[in-house]
């Protein structure tokens, strides 16, 4: 178990069934992104104050409001635009498969090989800290572990994507956050992985 997510190495007969049915070459994409506290802040908009705040978060009290567009909000709308591209095109529509990592205090996999037609946007539980490294291992664990699942019936694949979104830098083990980096450095070097950063912040 790694991230609250136990791998697994067995494929189900649900999954064998639609690989039969859909044998278009598969990638597979996955979505590492923040669900610290922050990523909630109002960036835009009209607001009103609630007048209620929250306890203290990372030396910060929040003040509460209602309106206004918030990171988070942006990354949703962002997200599903990219779908909606995808959806336009029938070969990339069959081929791709989405999974989502969360991550603040922890990672999470909140959801676990969609297609694009299936896909809904999850929940997230709000969380201290950004855990960056976490949330990289876990997905590239996660994509490892597909490409392997690939091979086990005979699909061929493109090379996986990794899309880390996020409005803050790693503030849990930094050591951890730089061997993540690592890996990532080492699979795009191979050819192995292509990654998008992309900055979630008031700009």
């Amino acid at each position: 178990s790694l991230g609250g997510v136990t791998m697994h190495t067995n494929l189900d007969q649900s999954y064998i069934e639609s690989l039969i049915s859909n044998p278009t070459d598969r990638v597979p994409v996955c979505f590492c992104l923040d669900s610290s506290y922050s990523m909630w802040q109002v960036v835009s908009g009209e607001t009103t104050p609630t007048g209620e705040t929250t306890e203290e978060i990372d030396g910060v009290v929040w003040n509460l409001v209602s309106g206004g567009v918030s990171r988070y909000s942006l990354m949703h709308k962002g997200i599903m635009e990219f779908i909606d591209m995808i959806k336009e095109e029938p070969r990339a529509r069959a081929s791709v498969e989405l999974f989502v990592v969360s991550f603040s205090d922890k990672a999470d996999c909140v959801v676990r090989c969609a297609s694009v037609d299936s896909f809904s946007f999850p929940d997230f539980e709000k969380g201290r800290n950004t855990n960056i490294a976490a949330g990289i291992n876990l997905s590239l664990d996660i994509l490892e572990e597909r490409k392997s699942q690939y091979k086990q019936v005979g699909v061929k694949y493109y090379q996986p994507i990794l899309v880390v979104i996020s409005d803050g830098n790693n503030n849990v083990d930094n050591d951890a956050y730089e061997m993540a980096k690592k890996r990532i450095h080492e699979l795009e070097r191979n050819r192995k992985l292509t990654t998008l950063v992309i900055s979630c912040d008031e700009d």
